[in-house]
């Protein structure tokens, strides 16, 4: 890879019709691929089926019954990269009022199949994605929940 600055990468845009934002919260997997085709060797994305897409990699989406029980049979060899979006545990009805749509149980159970397979995960990323999940409160006291499970010390105090 080459040098980058952060504001250099934070600048970044797209080169066809309309320039926007080359990295976004929505395509910084996808993008990455573009130049650098073979930095992922597998990708497992838990969406809501929402078009989300990625280009040469070889892709498998588990249904979100999957999702709270089968992560430790995925999970097998080492150096992972898991990056959980805590808006994945809300959706949005037809008024666009957004609500958490799986129970804290599920999301323990979530966390509980993580923890079988940690010594694999290099890195977890957590995206609080407050837009997502209806507001900072609700984004966040899921994000509480994780801390929680994996004792964690972390704190907004704005939300405290």
């Amino acid at each position: 890879m080459q040098s980058l600055s952060f504001q250099d990468y934070r600048n970044l845009t797209t080169q066809n019709g309309n320039p926007s934002k080359l990295f976004r919260f929505d395509n910084y997997i996808g993008n990455l691929l573009i130049p650098f085709p073979q930095i992922y060797h597998l990708a497992y994305f838990a969406t809501h089926k929402d078009d989300s897409d990625c280009i040469n990699i070889k892709i498998y989406e588990p249904s979100i019954i999957e999702m709270n029980t089968n992560i430790h049979h995925w999970i097998k060899s080492p150096h992972w990269i898991l990056n959980i979006d805590i808006d994945y545990f809300f959706t949005e009805d037809s008024n666009g009022n957004i609500y958490q749509f799986v129970s804290d149980a599920y999301i323990q159970e979530f966390l509980k199949n993580i923890d079988s397979c940690l010594d694999h995960i290099d890195v977890v990323t957590i995206a609080m994605s407050p837009n997502f999940c209806g507001g900072w409160e609700n984004s966040y006291r899921i994000l509480k929940l994780i801390t929680k499970y994996f004792n964690l010390d972390f704190r907004l105090k704005s939300l405290e």
